[in-house]
Protein backbone atom coordinates (compact mmCIF):
# COMPACT_ATOMS: atom_id res chain seq x y z
CA UNK A 1 0.00 0.00 0.00
CA UNK A 2 1.24 3.78 -0.80
CA UNK A 3 -0.67 6.99 0.17
CA UNK A 4 0.09 10.39 -0.17
CA UNK A 5 -1.34 12.12 2.83
CA UNK A 6 -0.58 14.64 5.50
CA UNK A 7 0.85 13.74 8.53
CA UNK A 8 -0.01 14.99 11.91
CA UNK A 9 1.52 17.50 13.73
CA UNK A 10 3.98 16.22 17.39
CA UNK A 11 0.90 17.27 19.15
CA UNK A 12 -1.80 15.37 17.60
CA UNK A 13 0.83 12.48 17.10
CA UNK A 14 1.03 12.59 20.79
CA UNK A 15 -2.99 13.01 21.42
CA UNK A 16 -3.50 9.66 19.36
CA UNK A 17 -0.98 7.79 21.14
CA UNK A 18 -2.44 8.68 24.38
CA UNK A 19 -6.05 8.07 22.91
CA UNK A 20 -4.39 4.56 21.81
CA UNK A 21 -3.07 4.11 25.57
CA UNK A 22 -6.67 5.00 27.19
CA UNK A 23 -8.44 2.38 24.56
CA UNK A 24 -5.39 -0.41 25.63
CA UNK A 25 -5.74 0.20 29.40
CA UNK A 26 -9.69 0.38 29.62
CA UNK A 27 -11.33 -0.90 27.02
CA UNK A 28 -8.71 -4.09 26.45
CA UNK A 29 -8.05 -3.62 23.26
CA UNK A 30 -4.09 -4.69 22.21
CA UNK A 31 -2.28 -3.85 19.20
CA UNK A 32 -4.78 -1.09 18.42
CA UNK A 33 -3.42 0.69 14.72
CA UNK A 34 -1.79 -1.04 11.95
CA UNK A 35 -0.59 1.89 10.91
CA UNK A 36 1.47 3.54 13.30
CA UNK A 37 1.85 7.01 11.69
CA UNK A 38 -1.21 9.29 12.27
CA UNK A 39 -2.05 10.69 9.33
CA UNK A 40 -5.16 12.13 6.83
CA UNK A 41 -4.80 10.34 3.81
CA UNK A 42 -6.02 11.81 0.55
CA UNK A 43 -4.73 9.28 -2.08
CA UNK A 44 -3.93 5.39 -1.73
CA UNK A 45 -2.90 3.00 -4.79
CA UNK A 46 -1.12 0.00 -5.32
CA UNK A 47 1.67 1.82 -6.26
CA UNK A 48 2.79 5.16 -7.86
CA UNK A 49 5.40 6.04 -10.84
CA UNK A 50 7.89 7.30 -8.74
CA UNK A 51 9.53 10.48 -10.79
CA UNK A 52 5.87 11.58 -11.83
CA UNK A 53 4.75 11.26 -8.03
CA UNK A 54 7.59 13.58 -6.90
CA UNK A 55 7.46 16.31 -9.37
CA UNK A 56 3.33 15.92 -8.84
CA UNK A 57 3.70 16.27 -4.98
CA UNK A 58 6.85 19.10 -5.28
CA UNK A 59 4.22 21.47 -7.12
CA UNK A 60 1.28 20.49 -4.88
CA UNK A 61 3.35 21.80 -2.03
CA UNK A 62 4.73 24.81 -4.12
CA UNK A 63 1.06 25.67 -5.09
CA UNK A 64 -1.33 25.29 -2.30
CA UNK A 65 -0.66 26.65 1.79
CA UNK A 66 -1.31 24.87 4.73
CA UNK A 67 -5.22 24.65 5.66
CA UNK A 68 -6.88 23.78 9.43
CA UNK A 69 -9.46 20.82 9.72
CA UNK A 70 -11.64 20.41 12.55
CA UNK A 71 -12.48 16.97 14.20
CA UNK A 72 -15.75 15.73 15.66
CA UNK A 73 -16.55 12.61 17.54
CA UNK A 74 -15.62 9.53 16.59
CA UNK A 75 -16.80 7.13 13.42
CA UNK A 76 -16.51 3.19 12.96
CA UNK A 77 -15.85 1.53 9.40
CA UNK A 78 -18.01 -1.65 9.33
CA UNK A 79 -17.49 -4.87 7.53
CA UNK A 80 -14.66 -7.90 7.66
CA UNK A 81 -12.24 -5.35 9.50
CA UNK A 82 -13.72 -2.61 11.87
CA UNK A 83 -11.59 0.62 11.95
CA UNK A 84 -12.36 3.23 14.39
CA UNK A 85 -11.72 6.78 13.62
CA UNK A 86 -11.92 10.35 13.94
CA UNK A 87 -14.05 12.16 11.48
CA UNK A 88 -12.54 15.18 9.56
CA UNK A 89 -15.13 17.56 8.90
CA UNK A 90 -15.15 18.00 4.92
CA UNK A 91 -14.95 22.26 4.39
CA UNK A 92 -15.06 23.37 0.88
CA UNK A 93 -11.11 24.36 1.52
CA UNK A 94 -10.63 20.57 2.20
CA UNK A 95 -12.64 19.16 -0.31
CA UNK A 96 -11.11 21.62 -2.93
CA UNK A 97 -7.43 20.81 -1.95
CA UNK A 98 -8.49 16.45 -2.45
CA UNK A 99 -9.82 16.75 -5.68
CA UNK A 100 -6.81 18.35 -6.97
CA UNK A 101 -4.78 16.29 -5.67
CA UNK A 102 -7.02 13.23 -6.87
CA UNK A 103 -6.81 14.54 -10.69
CA UNK A 104 -3.15 14.92 -10.11
CA UNK A 105 -2.10 11.80 -8.40
CA UNK A 106 -4.25 9.88 -11.51
CA UNK A 107 -1.69 10.50 -13.72
CA UNK A 108 0.61 8.39 -11.89
CA UNK A 109 -0.84 6.06 -10.26
CA UNK A 110 -1.81 1.85 -10.05
CA UNK A 111 -5.02 0.48 -9.31
CA UNK A 112 -5.79 3.50 -7.12
CA UNK A 113 -8.69 2.93 -4.38
CA UNK A 114 -12.27 3.91 -5.10
CA UNK A 115 -12.80 4.75 -1.67
CA UNK A 116 -10.52 7.80 -1.93
CA UNK A 117 -12.33 8.96 -5.24
CA UNK A 118 -13.99 12.20 -4.09
CA UNK A 119 -17.44 11.39 -4.23
CA UNK A 120 -16.67 8.63 -1.87
CA UNK A 121 -13.72 10.01 0.39
CA UNK A 122 -14.47 10.29 3.86
CA UNK A 123 -11.78 12.26 5.73
CA UNK A 124 -10.68 11.04 8.70
CA UNK A 125 -7.84 10.12 11.11
CA UNK A 126 -8.13 6.18 12.09
CA UNK A 127 -7.27 5.23 15.77
CA UNK A 128 -8.20 1.42 15.60
CA UNK A 129 -7.55 -0.57 12.11
CA UNK A 130 -8.34 -3.65 11.56
CA UNK A 131 -8.07 -5.63 14.98
CA UNK A 132 -11.26 -4.54 16.85
CA UNK A 133 -13.96 -7.22 17.29
CA UNK A 134 -17.50 -5.95 17.00
CA UNK A 135 -17.73 -7.04 20.78
CA UNK A 136 -15.22 -4.45 21.78
CA UNK A 137 -17.40 -1.09 20.26
CA UNK A 138 -18.90 -0.49 23.39
CA UNK A 139 -16.27 -0.31 25.63
CA UNK A 140 -14.51 1.42 23.11
CA UNK A 141 -17.44 3.95 22.74
CA UNK A 142 -17.28 4.10 26.67
CA UNK A 143 -13.66 5.66 26.82
CA UNK A 144 -14.36 7.71 23.57
CA UNK A 145 -17.06 8.85 25.05
CA UNK A 146 -15.35 10.69 28.08
CA UNK A 147 -12.89 12.29 25.77
CA UNK A 148 -13.34 16.04 24.09
CA UNK A 149 -12.20 14.91 20.11
CA UNK A 150 -13.04 18.61 18.96
CA UNK A 151 -9.70 19.11 17.34
CA UNK A 152 -8.49 21.70 15.66
CA UNK A 153 -5.32 20.71 13.14
CA UNK A 154 -3.02 22.50 10.76
CA UNK A 155 -2.31 20.35 8.13
CA UNK A 156 0.82 21.64 6.35
CA UNK A 157 2.44 19.21 5.20
CA UNK A 158 1.74 16.35 1.86
CA UNK A 159 3.85 12.82 2.23
CA UNK A 160 3.98 9.48 0.44
CA UNK A 161 3.60 6.95 3.01
CA UNK A 162 5.14 3.33 2.07
CA UNK A 163 3.93 -0.28 3.31
CA UNK A 164 1.75 -1.64 5.54
CA UNK A 165 1.23 -2.20 9.31
CA UNK A 166 4.52 -1.74 11.36
CA UNK A 167 6.25 -1.43 8.31
CA UNK A 168 5.04 1.80 6.98
CA UNK A 169 7.67 4.72 6.46
CA UNK A 170 7.71 7.79 5.20
CA UNK A 171 9.14 8.15 1.65
CA UNK A 172 8.39 11.94 0.72
CA UNK A 173 7.66 14.46 3.10
CA UNK A 174 6.92 18.50 1.88
CA UNK A 175 5.87 21.16 3.63
CA UNK A 176 2.82 23.15 1.98
CA UNK A 177 3.29 26.90 1.73
CA UNK A 178 2.69 28.80 4.57
CA UNK A 179 0.17 31.39 4.44
CA UNK A 180 0.47 35.46 5.50
CA UNK A 181 -2.45 38.16 5.00
CA UNK A 182 0.35 39.93 3.69
CA UNK A 183 1.23 38.21 0.64
CA UNK A 184 -0.05 39.10 -2.34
Amino acid sequence: MQGVVSLLDETHQDRIAQLQDLLEREAGVCGLCQTPIPHLSYHVADAYEPDLLAATLLSFAGSNAAIHVRTSGVGVFTGEHIVVYLPVVRSPILSAMHHVLWRQLGRSSYNPSVNYHPDNWLPHITLIDHVALPENLPAITRVLQRVDLRWQIELNNIALLYGAGETIEIRFRHPLQTWSPDAS
